[in-house]
């Protein structure tokens, strides 16, 4: 994560050594909303989430003057790569969505 403006970097969101990123949602997260960070309930954040090919996901939240930090991770339970990652209206929940084994081809 880079800051534009100062071309400075402000947080690795994924190590190098981990499985390249394959999905990413931006979302805008209101005050008080569920996905809110903690440290900062009263503003408006960016909830970033990333998702890799190894199933990984991240995510992250973006609030102006504060650094990035992470708020959750965990694997897919396909472990297969990420297709599309989506937070809910209300904030709540996260939606990955993951290649399905059948889907990747083969047969004959």
């Amino acid at each position: 994560l880079v800051d534009m403006l100062s071309r400075t970097r402000l947080a690795a969101l994924l190590s190098p050594a981990e499985a390249p990123v394959c999905a990413l949602s931006l979302s805008l997260v209101p005050p008080h909303a569920p996905a809110a960070p903690p440290e900062a309930p009263h503003e408006p954040s960016v909830l970033l989430c990333l998702g890799a090919s190894d199933g990984a996901v991240e995510a992250w939240s973006l609030c102006a003057g504060r650094e990035a930090g992470m708020r959750a991770s965990w694997r897919h339970s396909q472990r297969s790569p990420l297709l599309a990652l989506a937070l809910s209206a209300d904030g709540s929940r996260l939606v990955a969505v993951a290649e399905s084994e059948a889907a990747g081809g083969g047969g004959g």
